[in-house]
């Protein structure tokens, strides 16, 4: 977070990363049948933000903003032929997505000397992703609808 504080609102600019790694092993029953996914897939955004002070320790979140995700896929089928010999296929994918994003939620700020608050903050997220690789940003396929919950802690520095 950078920005600007006037009692009771505070204006500014938030920047996201979020990084997500999976590795799923399924087998289907009663069959010799196997499917590996790992995916790995990084979100990034910028938004404005606007906070409202309230009760000397608490706040209310709003912030909007634009969003990129890439995502990477590899995809690994396997069927088990019997003495140690195995059928199989592998795909390998990346998509690419841009779109815009907001976020609301409260949080909790206590001084604790010197200019430092301890905060504390509950947010919702939600990011409509649309396919970059196929035309705009703005004017591809939907891709993706993503909604996170979020709770952060940290420590904040305000200069006079």
């Amino acid at each position: 977070y950078l920005g600007y504080a006037f009692s009771p609102l505070n204006l500014g600019l938030s920047l996201n990363v979020d990084q997500t790694n999976a590795t799923v092993d399924e087998s289907v029953a009663g069959s010799d049948k196997r499917i590996k996914r790992e995916s790995s897939s990084s979100l990034k955004g910028a938004s404005v933000f606007v906070r409202f002070m309230f009760g000397k320790y608490f706040y209310f979140e709003a912030a909007g903003g634009i969003y990129t995700e890439k995502t990477q896929v590899k995809n690994t089928f396997t069927s088990e032929l019997g003495d140690g010999l195995f059928n199989g296929q592998e795909e390998e994918y990346t998509v690419n997505g841009m779109g815009p994003g907001y976020n609301v939620g409260g949080g909790l700020e206590v001084p604790m000397g010197n200019g430092f608050y301890f905060t504390t903050a509950y947010i919702v997220r939600i990011v409509q992703l649309r396919d970059t690789d196929k035309g705009s940003a703005f004017g591809g396929e939907k891709l993706a609808y993503r909604q996170a919950r979020e709770i952060a802690f940290g420590i904040a520095h305000y200069v006079k």
